[in-house]
């Protein structure tokens, strides 16, 4: 979930910062998932987990994005200090009843339990990635007037979302491409 719009209001209301930083915390939220066959469990994750640009998904991380700046209006507008809040809440499929597979399905669906949580892992860390950027980008912006540096640091947020959206589809899209190619995937699709 892309929250960028309330990155912009939290910036303009937010408060000083010590030092151009990005911090963060992450927690971990599982939904219940159930079944005997590759089949059955893929089938649970798709009618339990979260929906992404109408697409139903078989993981997701929440992104929630806290700036905190020191801007000085006089004689310019001008940020001298920014940090940013990263929080990110990433929701799993959790098999109850993995004790009793197979051991051939159990090991693969723990890998791909694993490959997920890495994937989303890797989304937290583009979103560190692009705040970070921002972080650099907006210590000591500047503009001769406060209407000129609202344009110009709007203009800055806006490249920053494109950007980060755009890493963000590209890392999903390689991981469709190989998506087929993972064990517990492959028994689902052939009703193993």
């Amino acid at each position: 979930m892309r929250k960028w719009a309330l990155f912009v209001i939290c910036l303009w209301l937010g408060g000083t910062g010590a030092m151009a930083a990005v911090t963060q915390g992450t927690s971990y939220h599982s939904f219940v998932v159930r079944g005997k066959t590759a089949r059955a469990i893929y089938k649970s994750i798709l009618s339990h987990s979260r929906k992404k640009d109408g697409f139903q998904t078989f993981a997701t991380t929440d992104v929630s994005l806290r700036p905190h700046i020191k801007l000085i209006t006089k004689p310019s507008c001008k940020i001298t200090d920014a940090t940013i809040a990263a929080r990110f809440v990433v929701h799993l499929p959790r098999l109850a009843n993995e004790a009793s597979l197979a051991p051939a399905l159990r090991r693969d669906w723990q890998s791909f339990a694993a490959e997920l949580k890495h994937h989303e892992e890797h989304h937290r860390e583009i979103w560190l990635g692009c705040a970070a950027d921002l972080v650099t980008a907006a210590t000591g912006l500047s503009a001769g007037d406060c209407k000129s540096f609202a344009k110009t640091f709007e203009e800055r947020i806006k490249q920053a979302s494109k950007t980060c959206r755009e890493k963000n589809d590209a890392f999903d899209s390689e991981a469709q491409i190989r998506l087929p190619s993972i064990p517990f995937i492959q028994r689902a699709l052939l009703n193993r």
